[in-house]
């Protein structure tokens, strides 16, 4: 089994709330439901208690890589490090931009989604077992 998380790693105001009102919609659009999902902080605690941190851009990478502890135990990746074949490293944040921004990073999302799970259950053994 596998289990995934976000959170913000700037510093944010908006801790506790649902998502913006355009990301629920690009994502109903594509059968994602959002409900009962709220933003949090990213914790130093992450470091340990998951096995990987994804970054979705390198922005967010190097702030991550400056404040990862010596002894942390999750592996810092690009999230679109999985898929070593496309040409940019860094998933455009839609926040507060057109509404196509939104659906442009779903489309990576989804993409390095796939490619991620796929590692995931290589490196369990479960590779072509669905």
């Amino acid at each position: 089994m596998f289990e995934f998380d976000s959170a913000g790693t700037q510093a944010i105001t908006r801790a506790g709330d649902p998502p913006d009102a355009d990301a629920i919609a690009a994502a109903a659009r594509r059968n994602y439901r959002l409900v009962g999902l709220k933003a949090r902080q990213f914790e130093l605690s992450d470091f340990h208690d998951f096995d990987y941190i994804l970054a979705m851009d390198k922005e967010n990478y190097r702030h991550l890589l400056y404040i990862r502890p010596q002894n942390a135990r999750a592996q810092l990746r690009l999230y679109l490090s999985f898929i070593p074949s496309l040409a940019s490293s860094d998933v455009p944040d839609p926040y507060r931009r057109r509404k196509a921004a939104f659906e442009k990073s779903l489309d990576l999302i989804e993409l390095g989604a796939g490619a991620i799970v796929e590692a995931l259950r290589a490196r369990e053994g479960l590779a072509g077992r669905r």
